[in-house]
């Protein structure tokens, strides 16, 4: 069965998504399973890589195992980001907790969610965007105030810590 315009609209955001996680054929000295190639290959999907340019590839990658083998659609992904998470940390761009929420948010849209990919602790232990980090907001509003008190505190006690050690007794 074909996928539906939406899933297919899903599917080559799924392809943007993930392009930068792995090389699409792997370099002739390097270990062969560091690409998209060879993930493919290694979950039994190389049929459905076509090789060439990288984008369409992957979308073709997605829509054969989407419409052949769905089954197969959660080890394809599972094996791409932790192969990802490998190149892209020794590359100096380390997959985000941010690239993750990204890329959990079009699974849905296919259908799916992975309970590996939303573990709290497996996104706890990404590292943040800078951009992210600088714009979150207070958990709470409880947190916020004592922060803010908290800032305030340090700042009196300092003066008052002045005063008092220059004032004799």
């Amino acid at each position: 069965m074909g996928l539906t315009l939406a899933q297919s609209q899903a599917v080559a955001e799924l392809a943007r998504c993930l392009y930068d996680y792995l090389p699409g054929k792997p370099h002739p000295h390097a270990d062969q399973r560091i690409s998209f190639q060879g993930v493919a290959a290694e979950v039994g999907l190389s049929g459905f890589w076509t090789g060439g340019s990288k984008e369409p590839a992957l979308a073709q990658l997605f829509t054969g195992t989407l419409e052949y083998r769905a089954p197969d659609f959660l080890g394809l992904i599972l094996l791409i980001v932790r192969r990802g998470m490998i190149y892209r940390q020794k590359k100096g761009e380390p997959v985000t907790r941010e690239d993750i929420e990204c890329l959990n948010a079009i699974i849905s849209r296919l259908g799916f969610k992975f309970r590996e990919l939303h573990d709290p602790k497996f996104l706890d232990s990404l590292p943040r965007k800078a951009s992210a980090v600088k714009d979150l907001p207070p958990k709470s509003a409880d947190e916020a105030t004592l922060a803010q008190d908290s800032r305030r505190q340090g700042t009196a006690r300092g003066s008052v810590g002045a005063t008092r050690s220059s004032t004799p007794r």
